[in-house]
């Protein structure tokens, strides 16, 4: 019966250690420029033109200490394009608009430094949810990766937050085409967190 008392102590001290962890959950909203990148140039290639990319997402963030924290989210991008076909005879040439909407869990490490400031970055796993056989842009379900740097400020039990960010997604494709595609964003994300 005696030992019954030590490892209740010792069950709610770890208990009470993991809820002082400072967490965060928030909501975040950005847009970003955006473009279609290729690993080499086909000869006679159609033309795909990045217009912009607007996304939402949620993320949870948990501190390990003072400036480190790990940050799990997930996340819906509105991709938009224009995509001019190649150059043939009696060929319509008018750009046709695309989309790609993509839904991406993130995986990320974060480091607070000057109070205020932060960087992040680490690994996306992306779901292309829009992928149609010729579309003129290829899937990009896989895993990809993300980095930026922004500032925060909390007030009360609000966080308010800006992370200018840059992406890149199917560095690894789950389906690998030839001459594989990659979309790259860069733009800027707000967001609201509560700390608890």
């Amino acid at each position: 019966m005696k030992i019954i008392y030590p490892i209740l102590l010792t069950l709610f001290s770890v208990i009470s250690t993991f809820s002082q962890e400072k967490q965060i959950v928030s909501i975040t909203y950005g847009s970003a420029n955006n473009t279609i990148i290729r690993n080499s140039d086909i000869v006679c290639a159609g033309a795909v033109e990045g217009k912009a990319t607007f996304l939402v997402g949620v993320n949870y963030q948990k501190f390990k200490n003072e400036h480190f924290s790990y940050q799990m989210g997930i996340s819906y991008a509105k991709n938009k394009f224009d995509i001019t076909p190649s150059f043939q005879p009696d060929i319509d040439m008018t750009p046709r608009k695309k989309e790609k909407d993509i839904l991406s869990l993130s995986f990320l490490g974060n480091y607070t430094f000057l109070k205020y400031a932060f960087i992040n970055g680490g690994a996306l796993l992306d779901y292309d949810m829009n992928t149609e056989e010729y579309s003129g842009i290829d899937s990009q379900s896989g895993i990809g990766i993300m980095g930026g740097i922004g500032g925060k400020y909390q007030y009360s039990k609000f966080e308010f937050s800006i992370n200018p960010f840059i992406s890149t997604h199917a560095i690894i494709p789950f389906k690998q085409e030839n001459y594989q595609q990659h979309l790259w964003e860069a733009g800027v994300k707000f967001g609201v967190g509560y700390v608890f």
